[in-house]
């Protein structure tokens, strides 16, 4: 059993990264001809934040005031570019859950010696969020969306194996597989711009203009 938490700063705005992780792992021999285990592994991410453009690291003079006497950011400051700390301050949300395992069990088969199965069975399961509301998006006047997704893969393995020496100096060595994948995918992604009241962000996209709803779905 293990645990872990990674919490990264990173040198530039908006590059923290965050993970929670645990793993539990398990094997044991019932018999002296069957051993089972399981590997599971659960790990919780949280990479929020809008990072500054790079073009903005070196098209904007470093000189340049990005606050007004008030102390507010300067929406153009000293250009037509767009104060870069504007879009850094947007509500941005993106995490990931990830759960994962796998589940196998090998006989060797205890009346014809050298030979063995194993049958492996996995599954990995991704959830994601991703939020972000921008106050200066859509020409200043608002933007945001959701998208929620799921990933699910798994994979399932049969494995015949037989090995073994005859008289001494004849080895005969052979492994037979079979296996099964599948992958599935959903998703579902709601966005509206022009805000009437941004005061809610993402949380109520039913604020922006009726005319620029988008929703959509895949799968």
């Amino acid at each position: 059993i293990s645990l872990g938490y990674s919490d990264q700063v990173g040198y530039m705005l908006n590059e923290d990264y965050s993970r929670f992780n645990a793993r539990i792992n398990v094997d044991n021999n019932i018999t002296e001809w069957l051993t089972v285990g399981i590997q599971s592994f659960l790990s919780i991410s949280d990479y929020s934040g809008v990072e500054v453009n790079p073009r903005f690291r070196y098209e904007h003079n470093p000189f340049i005031p990005v606050y007004d006497e008030n102390g507010e950011y300067v929406t153009y400051p000293g250009s037509q570019l767009l104060n870069p700390l504007l879009s850094a301050g947007n509500d941005d949300l993106d995490k990931r859950l990830n759960l994962s395992g796998n589940i196998y069990a090998n006989i060797d088969i205890p009346f014809v010696q050298g030979l063995s199965y194993k049958v492996n069975y996995s599954n990995n399961r991704i959830y994601k969020s991703n939020y972000g509301f921008s106050e200066v998006g859509a020409n200043l006047r608002g933007s945001g969306y959701k998208t929620e997704s799921i990933n699910n893969d798994w994979t399932a393995d049969n494995i015949l194996t037989y090995s073994r020496m005859f008289n001494s100096i004849h080895n005969v060595n052979a492994t037979f597989v079979y296996g099964l994948e599948n992958r599935n995918f959903t998703s579902t992604n709601a966005s509206a711009s022009v805000f009437i009241n941004p005061v809610l962000g993402y949380n109520r996209l039913q604020a922006g203009s009726a005319d620029l709803y988008d929703v959509s779905s895949a799968a």
